[in-house]
Parts: C-alpha cells; sequence; structure tokens
C-alpha cells in the first residue's frame, strides 16, 4: 500500500513539474517576444550608412540621430536605404518606439521628395567675411544669455541642434549681428550634465568678437552643453566624451554661413530661410528633456 501511495505521489510531482515548465517555457517566449510597436521617424533622407558584422549604422539628415538595423534579418531595407543615400532622396522610415532601431522603411511620399528638394535651395546670400565682430566680451556674453532663452528646448538634447542654431541665429540677427554655424560629424557623445546624448553630427553658432586687447577671437554659443561661450576645441573635445562612449570620436568638421540650417557630412546643404522648419521643430521638442529621444518632429519636414 505504501509503495502504491509513494509511486501516485511521484506521478503528481512529475505532472505538476511539467505542468509548471510547460507554463514557464510559454511565458519565456512570450517575454522574448519584441515588444517595441513601430512608429514613424518621418521621411527622411540619408545620408550615412555603416555597416560593420550584422549592424548597419544609419544617419539621416533630417535628424542628428544615429539609428542602427539588423542587418541578418532586414538586408532588404539596407537595399532600399542604400537607394535612396544613392538618388539623395527621402524614404519612408519607422523605427521601434522608445529606440533607434529601424523597424521598416518605404518608399517617400511625392510631396515629401519635392519638399526635399526645395529646401536645398536659398535666396539668401550671406559671406562669413562680412559677419559683423561683436566689440567686447560683455556684449558676447549679453548675447548669449538672451540665446539662452527658456522658450529654446536646450534640455532636450536628444535632436533638434540644427532648429536650436537656427533660432539663435534669428536673435542675434535681431540684435544687428550674425554668425557662422559649425558643424561636426563622427560617432558624436557629450555630456550635458545630467545624461549622455548621442549624435551622427552637431552643430552651434560661430560669432566673432573682440577680446580686451583687441583681438578678434571666434566663440560657439551652445547653452544645450554650456552655460556661456566657449572656444572651438573646448567645444570639440566636449563632442567626443570618451566617458559617454570610449568609441567616441570626429570625423571632422564644417563652417558654414548662418543661413545653412543643416550641412551633412557627405555636403547636402538644407536651408530654412522663412524658419518653418525651425519653429516647427522648437515647437515639437518644447517642455521635452534629456537624452533619450522622445519627440517627433517628422511633420516640420
Amino acid at each position: 500500500m505504501k509503495k502504491t501511495l509513494l509511486g501516485l505521489l511521484v506521478v503528481v510531482t512529475l505532472a505538476v513539474v511539467s505542468i509548471v515548465a510547460c507554463k514557464k517555457g510559454a511565458d519565456e517566449s512570450v517575454a522574448n517576444v519584441k515588444s517595441e510597436k513601430p512608429v514613424l521617424l518621418g521621411e527622411f533622407t540619408p545620408y550615412r550608412l555603416d555597416v560593420t558584422g550584422n549592424k548597419a549604422t544609419i544617419g539621416f539628415v533630417q535628424s542628428a540621430r544615429l539609428f542602427s538595423l539588423d542587418t541578418r534579418q532586414h538586408e532588404d531595407l539596407l537595399t532600399q536605404l542604400r537607394a535612396a543615400r544613392d538618388n539623395d532622396e527621402p524614404i519612408r522610415v519607422n523605427i521601434y518606439e522608445g529606440t533607434n532601431e529601424i523597424a521598416g522603411v518605404e518608399k517617400a511620399s511625392r510631396p515629401a521628395i519635392e519638399a526635399y528638394q526645395a529646401s536645398k535651395t536659398t535666396k539668401q546670400v550671406v559671406r562669413s567675411e562680412n559677419m559683423p565682430i561683436i566689440p567686447d566680451l560683455a556684449t558676447l556674453n549679453s548675447l548669449f544669455n538672451l540665446c539662452k532663452t527658456p522658450t529654446i528646448p536646450y534640455k532636450y538634447a536628444a535632436d533638434g541642434c540644427y532648429a536650436r542654431a537656427h533660432k539663435m541665429r534669428q536673435i542675434l540677427l535681431a540684435q544687428g549681428y550674425d554668425c557662422d554655424k559649425l558643424f561636426v560629424y563622427g560617432n558624436l557623445a557629450a555630456n550635458t550634465g545630467s545624461c549622455c546624448v548621442y549624435w551622427g553630427y552637431h552643430v552651434a553658432p560661430l560669432v566673432r568678437f573682440k577680446d580686451a586687447a583687441g583681438v578678434v577671437q571666434l566663440r560657439i554659443l551652445d547653452p544645450s552643453l554650456f552655460t556661456g561661450p566657449v572656444d572651438q576645441t573646448t567645444w570639440l573635445n566636449k563632442c567626443r566624451d570618451i566617458n559617454c562612449d570610449s568609441g567616441a570620436g570626429i570625423s571632422g568638421t564644417s563652417q558654414q554661413p548662418g543661413n545653412v540650417y543643416v550641412r551633412v557630412s557627405t555636403g547636402t546643404l538644407i536651408y530654412d530661410d522663412n524658419y518653418a522648419k525651425t519653429n516647427c521643430t522648437i515647437t515639437a521638442y518644447t517642455g521635452l528633456s534629456g537624452c533619450i529621444a522622445t519627440g517627433n518632429n517628422s511633420a516640420c519636414w
């Protein structure tokens, strides 16, 4: 009798273990399913496409961020992205929500393609050598403080540097001055003071001023990273912070006239003479903060 009961107990125990194991396996299967949902990034134009192993890193003209693609599963997407890059035209891009991972691409709409081509022309003629010289350090600091207005979302460092820089130029012009723009490219990483942010490019206004000795100096205005004007070397070093990313580095820079809205490493120039893209992006990112991309300015392009 005891043997019979013992045998039944073993059978029941094995059955329970089997049920639990099956349930655990099912739960793990559910947990391993990708939970992010695809959301629209925008009808954006790829300019950078680097493939290392099974990962592709993609940069788009319309965003300072860098995006990734798993080439093992998406070789077809890689082919479409390459074609859009080679043709210098937008492609409709979806990413997994809350990530920089590309979920899908498809042909861009005709209006998006036409708008992109139109944005590569300007009616302004701006010459860097005619840029007014700010007379002294006090005026320079005063202009920096004017640019550091809370109406520009400097706390949202994840994207939008092009719009912030263009809005600062508008402020400088209203005060009777102007600026160039300094663009920097690479695998960029910067510590904002509260978090590390990563970009494929970054831009800020570059101005001229006279120091106490009357010597004309160049200074960068970038309230997203600094509390006052800084020289170019300090700014560039900030953009390659190896404490944020040991692989951070700069591949190049480009000084452009102030009317240039975006200039990517391949040389493509985008303009925003009427500040429509600028104001739209500022509005889209107002109220956001941090280094993780939570905003979307796809409607601004």
